[in-house]
């Protein structure tokens, strides 16, 4: 600020330098210290994907059927399996129902 020489003593107060700060030691780890990041591509997981989903293909296609069924048709549901899967689903509805329940309580 050009001439602030001319202000008279106690406003040239407000201009001074503060004290310097003390030297503290840090503590801990070094914010700025650079880490190494090892990053890595992306390229050998996707292959070792790849690699597993096509195997699984194969395995379903090895994958040995029932006697007295050809390829292609599918197993044949009984009513008792039927009845399962029921009790299932209204177990599971039942069991949603109480938890939105609880959860519109709280």
């Amino acid at each position: 600020m050009p001439g602030t020489h001319l202000l008279p003593p106690n406003l040239l107060k407000l201009f001074a330098p503060r004290p310097p700060l003390p030297y503290i030691r840090p503590v801990g780890k070094d914010p700025d210290r650079i880490h190494n990041k090892n990053v890595v591509g992306v390229a050998s997981l996707l292959s070792k994907l790849k690699e597993e989903s096509t195997q699984g293909l194969i395995d379903a296609g090895i994958q040995e059927l029932p006697e007295g069924m050809e390829e292609g048709e599918e197993p044949v549901y009984t009513l008792a399996e039927e009845t399962r899967r029921q009790i299932k689903r209204e177990e599971r509805k039942k069991a949603k129902e109480e938890k939105l329940k609880t959860a519109q309580e709280t």
